[in-house]
């Protein structure tokens, strides 16, 4: 192996761990003020995340179906593209959890913040 692709390799692997962080710190300064609050949806048991006050809720999968999926593979603090399933299976369960809450909202925006953990902006 060269040099260069050891640099490479290396940088690649710098901004992985960074991007990471990231979404991390994100989460941490935007939630960490929040008790997540367990729902069951789609054969999950969910953490969510919510934020009425900004009209922002998270979702990750429970500790347990996190660890199975392997958490944290990668981040992005981009707004998501095209609806993956993925998404689509969290945005799901976030308009289900804000309908158990009596609560009549419309999802605007979605961002994966670190794998698996989805943040929306709702309006209700």
């Amino acid at each position: 192996m060269s040099c260069k692709s050891i640099s490479v390799a290396l940088a690649l692997i710098c901004g992985l761990a960074s991007a990471s962080c990231t979404g991390l710190s994100y989460a941490m300064e935007t939630y960490g003020e929040v008790k997540p609050v367990n729902f069951d949806a789609y054969g999950r048991t969910w953490r969510v995340f919510d934020k009425p006050e900004s009209g922002l809720i998270m979702l990750t999968p429970s500790i347990g179906d996190a660890a199975i999926a392997g958490a944290a593979e990668g981040a992005t603090l981009g707004l998501a593209g095209s609806m993956d399933a993925t998404q689509l299976v969290f945005q799901s369960a976030a308009k289900d959890y804000l309908a158990s809450t009596g609560r009549n909202c419309q999802i605007l925006a979605a961002r994966l913040v670190v794998d698996p953990q989805w943040e929306f902006s709702y309006a209700c």
